[in-house]
């Protein structure tokens, strides 16, 4: 009878130890599906910033390995060569533009020129 009792409970604890539920294991999340664009064409307005005088408007269409820019821009000094540069957020509130953050670069490459090397996918 003095054995009958902590058996009892022992087998009763390792009884409802085994009936212990623990919530199933979650499957891992399918990875998201390619971005797929369609898009047939986006329009950009340029406006002057840190008085600067350059405006103008362009058109970015995609196409088979990249994106096809065209545009009119006015405002640059003649004779001088000139950059182009998009950058990470279309926001240009801010009077020197610095909202619109740095140049686009995905790939995290040094600041350079298109055509010279490494350089941020926003540097044309």
């Amino acid at each position: 009878m003095r054995l009958r009792l902590p058996l009892t409970i022992l087998a009763g604890s390792a009884l409802l130890a085994g009936c212990g539920t623990r919530p199933p294991a979650r499957p891992e999340a399918p990875p998201a599906p390619a971005a797929v664009s369609t898009a047939q064409m986006a329009e950009a307005n340029l406006a002057p910033a840190s008085a600067s005088l350059v405006t103008g408007r362009v058109a970015l269409v995609p196409e088979a390995g990249g994106v096809h820019i065209t545009g009119v821009i006015g405002g640059l000094p003649r004779g001088r060569q000139a950059a182009f540069h998009v950058h990470e957020k279309g926001d240009c509130s801010a009077v020197d533009a610095a909202s619109a953050g740095g140049h686009f670069n995905p790939a995290a490459q040094p600041h350079g020129r298109a055509g010279s090397g490494a350089h941020h996918a926003g540097d044309m």
